[in-house]
């Protein structure tokens, strides 16, 4: 049944992306990649899109826990809505926690620091639905906010963030609760249609994609795994933050030659 749910989001990410491509193109949403080409963004809508349709035939068709599966939807529209917020209208002035913390005292709300309060509130409300005791609201909360942030702060290479989820949701096929194996199929069928698209650098995913992708993940790190997993999940995402807040990742990917061939293997180098 898992390989059916994997099937049914490979072939709903194939009919949706294209007609998606065209309608951002004709619009003229576009935005500049890292080499300063002007690509696609918002292609990241695609995902909540396909979500959408394979999580309600998930519901029509299985016994898969209601509760579990409408905290997903309700985490990947509400994020893909202020990731996409983002995307449209917001700037790169003011970059991090503290970029946004500043310009907010300063008077000057972001769409950054929307999503920051936002994106909490969200992991807040899933994690309170979520989660079974005090502690575990807690750090659930940490672990689902910071996962939405922790994609967007790899996806600003092609590839990179997909490259990350598909090593993360083939953990979770190895480890996780059988009975999330289908919205990890869902998720990971999405994320194989569209890497192709996205390591060639022919558009980007944008705040809409990784934001969504990374609430889906953190979901299912905060209910899979055991307390202790989840302290220790918890503290690297803690430090990741800590780290990108004050070093350039992609400054310390290009220093290690090892991080370096992961990273660029299949993108497109001219």
């Amino acid at each position: 049944m898992h390989i059916l749910f994997f099937l049914i989001t490979i072939l709903t990410t194939l009919l949706i992306k294209q007609p998606i491509s065209k309608l951002i193109s004709r619009k003229k949403r576009y935005a500049r990649n890292y080499r300063g080409e002007l690509v696609p963004c918002c292609m990241g809508v695609v995902y909540p899109l396909v979500t959408i349709i394979t999580f309600l035939f998930l519901i029509s068709t299985s016994n898969q826990n209601i509760v579990i599966t409408l905290c997903f939807l309700f985490s990947i529209i509400a994020m893909s809505f202020i990731g996409l917020l983002d995307d449209l209208m917001g700037d790169r002035t003011s970059l991090g926690f503290k970029g946004h913390l500043r310009a907010c005292i300063k008077g000057d709300i972001t769409t950054g620091f929307l999503k920051l309060i936002f994106g909490g509130l969200v992991a807040v409300v899933v994690s309170l639905i979520l989660s079974n005791c005090y502690y575990s609201i807690f750090i659930n909360a940490i672990i689902i906010a910071l996962s939405c942030n922790f994609i967007n702060l790899m996806d600003l290479r092609p590839g990179r963030a997909l490259k990350i989820i598909i090593i993360i949701l083939a953990i979770f096929i190895l480890t996780a609760e059988s009975n999330l194996k289908p919205y990890i199929y869902i998720i990971l069928g999405f994320a194989i249609t569209y890497f192709p698209q996205d390591i060639k650098g022919l558009s980007m995913m944008g705040d809409v994609g990784s934001n969504s992708l990374g609430v889906s993940i953190g979901i299912i790190m905060s209910i899979s795994y055991s307390l202790n997993a989840r302290i220790v999940i918890m503290i690297f995402l803690l430090l990741m933050h800590i780290i990108t807040e004050r070093y350039s990742l992609t400054k310390i990917i290009e220093g290690n030659s090892i991080l370096n061939f992961l990273d660029k293997l299949g993108q497109n180098n001219r």
